[in-house]
Formats: C-alpha cells, structure tokens, sequence
C-alpha cells in the first residue's frame, strides 16, 4: 500500500465513523472495525486480500485476538500489551508521545492490505472533554450532530530497512520501527527514509529572480546560495496549517536527532529539534491534542 493511500485511508476511516454515528446513532468495535476496512477499500483496495485481522479495546471491551503470523506481535493480549510491543522502542527518544499513546488511544484495529500489516488507532475526538485516562467505547459521550466522536490516526506497515541504517537519524529509525507512516486528518509523515525532495532546490525555484540581498521572515538569500537548505529533506506536511517539513542532515547531532526545518508561505526555518517537535507538535496533530 502506498503512502498516498494511507493518507487517503486515514481521511477515510473518520468519514465512515461520522456516517456510523447519523445512521446507527452510537458506535461499536464492530463498526469501527467495518469502517476500517471499508476506508481502505474507498482508498483504492479490492476485497481481494483485504481483511481485518483483529481488534483490541481498553478493558478488552469487545476484543478480538490478532491473528497468528503477523504484525503487530500475535502474542499480545490485550491493547496495552500491542501499544508497547509496538512503541517500546521509540519511548527512549519521544517519552511523552508514548505516554500519550498509551493514556489516550483506547483502541486499535489492524488491517492487511498486500501483505502489510497497517493499524488505525482510535482515540478521542479533541471535541469532546478528556479526562486523564483514555475511555473504553461504551464511557464515551456521544457527540453533538454532526460532530466527531473519534480520533483516527492511521498507520503504515513498521519499515522494511534495517534499524541500523546510517542514513536515516537513530531517533527515526526509532519511529520507523513501529510505523513507517503516521497520518490522521491534514497530516501525513514518512520516517522510514529521507525524501528526494531537497529544500534547497525548492526554495531555489520559488525564489528565482530575487535580489541577492533581499531577506525573507527566517533567512537570507545568501543563506540560501551558500547551500544552508541543501542537505534539508522533506518527510511531511501538514495541509490545513500550509507547512511541509523537512530534516536538516547536515547540521551537528543530525545523525541522532536533527532540526525540523518548517516550509511555509512565509519562508523556511528551523525551529526545534526533531524529538522535542514530534512529542508536541506531531503529537498535537495527529492525536489532537
């Protein structure tokens, strides 16, 4: 499955869920698990090779069991046995987005597609009051008409690279060992490999013309001349904020966690390093919160 198909799901799946809720009027693992696999089809998917391969709830409200043979470990149990056999690695770098996932998602559904192995994660909706515990489905309020009760954060298979794999930063690779893909709503990250897209080609072509001396919000032209965005490679964006972002790969640390570079109609600047800005700001985006 392509990751213009995850996004695509990820949009998907929430659609379902807000048709669920103005038809049957409450929601059930069931009709998640339905929506899930529903998404996926309206994502460009046949029946063929496609199917639901398990559930787990908070409390095991409705579980059922991974089924042998794949990904995430058929050996977990319960949704807080699979949220940390599939985070446990990236905790040591992104301590508070693993302690989100495990406070706020309060269930999960994996689908096959191709042979990959994909997750929807459900948590809930910014709109409704949180509390300091993720709730099972049946303690969750139903929203107001027209509103959505569920958070869906859509994800891709863990990434096929070896986890020792130099050319991508280690607190990445740490990501990309769970999920090579995260997408929920306008954003759409990538972790298992650097973009080809090169930030100093782009800002290059939308710049063209401009006087050597002129300066934008966050750098100058000579900056960008002297080849400061050159090693700066896309891995995301965000569509409704208008931002693609980028990693720095040739500045110090970027071997383990480098600076996030933010494109914008304003101009491009680098801003906080990538552990700190996935803990908040991908962690606001995608979890909404």
């Amino acid at each position: 499955m392509s990751d213009r198909i995850d996004s695509r799901v990820a949009g998907n799946i929430e659609f379902f869920l807000r048709r669920a809720l103005r038809t049957e009027g409450s929601w059930s693992p069931a009709s998640l698990a339905d929506a899930t696999l529903e998404a996926v089809h309206l994502g460009g998917e046949s029946n063929e090779g496609v199917e639901v391969r398990g559930r787990l709830f908070r409390g095991g409200h409705a579980d059922v069991p991974l089924q042998p043979g794949g990904w995430p470990d058929s050996g977990a149990a319960t949704l807080g046995q699979a949220l940390d056999n599939i985070w446990g690695q990236a905790a040591e770098y992104f301590p508070e987005w693993v302690a989100a996932i495990r406070r706020e998602i309060f269930g999960l559904v994996v689908v096959r597609v191709r042979g990959g192995d994909h997750v929807a994660y459900f948590s809930r909706s910014r709109r409704i009051p949180r509390g300091t515990q993720a709730q099972r489905l049946s303690d969750i309020d139903e929203p107001g008409p027209g509103a959505g009760a569920i958070n869906v954060m859509w994800s891709g298979p863990p990434a096929d690279r070896r986890s020792d794999d130099e050319t991508i930063p280690v607190s990445i690779r740490a990501l990309a060992a769970a999920h090579r893909s995260l997408h929920a709503g306008d954003t759409s990250l990538r972790f298992d490999s650097p973009g080809t897209e090169n930030l100093g080609d782009l800002l290059r072509e939308r710049y063209e013309g401009a006087e050597p001396d002129e300066e934008e919000e966050d750098f100058t032209l000579e900056d960008l001349n002297e080849g400061v965005f050159d090693a700066c490679f896309y891995f995301g964006h965000d569509n409704s904020a208008a931002e693609s972002y980028f990693i720095d790969l040739h500045e110090q640390n970027s071997t383990v966690d480098p600076l996030v570079v933010t494109l914008s109609p304003d101009g491009a600047n680098h801003g906080d390093r990538f552990g700190e800005w996935f803990d908040h700001q991908a962690r606001a985006a995608l979890l909404g919160l």
